[in-house]
């Protein structure tokens, strides 16, 4: 049985060692991923007999495609693609809530 584990993580092909020698058996990654990539981690166990290396797991990120709005040659919204940017100021007060038209 394991005492302590170290844990490496990172994009695929780039492991690095995010925590060494921890008894708790999860962990936070201490960065935001980015979108659509492809991370590998892996975790290696130790004991009195030793480390045991573990095998490289890996998974890809979500991808993010947010809409784009089309714009004329003037950098005006055309709508064409469904998009339109809409500016107004909304505020919340006393149990009501008031917009700009």
């Amino acid at each position: 049985m394991a005492e302590t584990y170290d844990i490496y993580f990172g994009p695929t092909g780039n492991l690095f060692l995010i925590s060494e020698g921890q008894s708790e058996l999860s962990i936070e990654v201490p960065y935001t991923l980015e979108y659509n990539i492809e991370y590998s981690w892996r975790v290696d166990a130790t004991n009195e007999f030793g480390t045991t290396t573990g095998d490289v797991w890996s998974f890809t990120s979500t991808a993010f495609f947010p809409p784009v709005v089309s714009l004329d040659g003037g950098g005006n919204p055309t709508g064409l693609n469904n998009m339109v940017t809409l500016k107004r100021l909304v505020v919340a007060s006393n149990d009501g809530v008031f917009y700009e038209t």
